[in-house]
């Protein structure tokens, strides 16, 4: 029996309205049916589904934006609806969401997202082990999924490594990791924050982290 959970979209940006419009839009027409709400963080949107806005005073940088999002949208609604963190440079082509509800309504720990890794990355392998994870640009749980694994961890601001450890929390509370494979979504890459040497330096710091914090204990 398909799901009868309500669903919510979080979307955190910062500025890139053309691609936030594309999105919107794309959600709109190929999914508009089945979302509950869209919850934008530190944006001004008009669409004609329910859509909350909230505004942050500074850039607090994608996790931190994320994390305010989710909360919102956790403390608001039931523990079985489902709650999908989305990036604006996802290209949408395809239905997905029904998709999420039945891996939910089969195993409600599960942590969705468009691909799992479960191979070497070049950045998940510590000790000679591969560390598997969701890739961060779409992640969905239950409401009561995203209490359990307390959001995303605030170790990592402002943003990389996320991902990594959300999915190994979840391994280790007894949560399948779920990749939707579904050729109609996809992650441009870059285009919301882009790959700086900047970056790279914070990646290998909160890559230290995520050693410091599961392999090192």
């Amino acid at each position: 029996m398909p799901s009868t959970s309500n669903v919510h979209l979080v979307i955190p940006i910062y500025n890139n309205y053309p691609m936030l419009h594309e999105l919107l839009w794309k959600l709109q027409r190929i999914e508009g049916k089945n979302i509950s709400s869209i919850t934008l963080v530190d944006s001004e949107y008009g669409s004609k589904f329910p859509i909350h806005i909230l505004r942050n005073s500074d850039n607090l940088g994608f996790l931190l934006t994320s994390n305010g999002g989710l909360q919102y949208v956790c403390n608001k609604n039931n523990d079985a609806d489902i709650v999908i963190l989305l990036n604006t440079d996802v290209k949408i082509n395809y239905p997905f969401i029904q998709q999420i509800k039945d891996i939910i309504e089969v195993n409600p720990k599960s942590l969705i997202g468009g691909i799992l890794y479960t191979q070497s990355t070049g950045w998940n392998v510590f000790n000679d082990k591969i560390y598997p994870y969701i890739e961060g640009w779409l992640m969905a749980t239950t409401v009561s999924g995203w209490k359990e694994l307390d959001y995303l961890d605030e170790r990592y601001t402002p943003c990389d490594f996320e991902d990594v450890h959300l999915s190994t929390k979840a391994l280790s509370l007894g949560y399948e990791l779920a990749p939707l494979n579904n050729p109609g979504i996809f992650h441009v890459g870059g285009a919301s924050i882009g790959y700086t040497d900047k970056r790279l330096e914070q990646t290998k710091i909160n890559q230290k982290k995520f050693e410091e914090a599961w392999t090192n204990s």
